[in-house]
């Protein structure tokens, strides 16, 4: 009878763990989107990663600096974008999560942290790749914008692009 109550015992503790880790997820729900100020460099960093989130390339290459546009055109851009969604992009959702960090440095040119999480695999055997880049800003006439040539959130060396 003693091994029964133990085996009982167990099965309602495991019920238990598993009935406190669902509530535990719905109330949580998804993280909120942060917030920034509007004419922040961390707000820009959001604008940009949300066109790339959109796969709007136009207003993506618009958040990067006068100097980057000057060496990079629209259509170079494009085609390391095009290139980048078709190998590299990872992927939408609940298997990507992204941090911004506050902006550090003062003035005109600041560095502000993206930390990328990504889950790989399923179930017990999900691995989490945590990574930060560090995004250069400069303030211009328009606000704040990346001042380093970047697809997504990689640097590419894609001035005078192969055509």
């Amino acid at each position: 009878m003693s091994s029964n109550r133990s085996l009982l015992a167990i099965v309602a503790g495991v019920l238990t763990l598993v009935a406190v880790t669902v509530v535990v997820v719905l109330v949580a729900g998804d993280p909120k989107p942060q917030e920034f100020p509007r004419d922040s460099a961390e707000a820009a960093v959001q604008g940009y990663l949300g066109a790339w989130e959109d796969r709007d390339v136009p207003s993506a290459y618009a958040f990067l600096s006068e100097r980057v546009r000057a060496s990079t055109s629209l259509e170079d851009y494009q085609r390391a974008a095009d290139d980048f969604l078709a190998y590299g992009m990872p992927p939408r959702g609940g298997e990507r999560r992204l941090s911004i960090g506050d902006a550090y440095d003062e003035g005109d040119h600041v560095i502000v942290p993206v930390t990328v999480e990504e889950l790989y695999g399923d179930g017990l055997n999900q691995t989490v790749n945590r990574s930060t880049r560090f995004v250069p800003m400069v303030r211009d006439a328009d606000g704040w914008r990346i001042d380093e040539p970047l697809v997504w959130l990689d640097p590419m060396p894609f001035y005078g692009y192969e055509k």
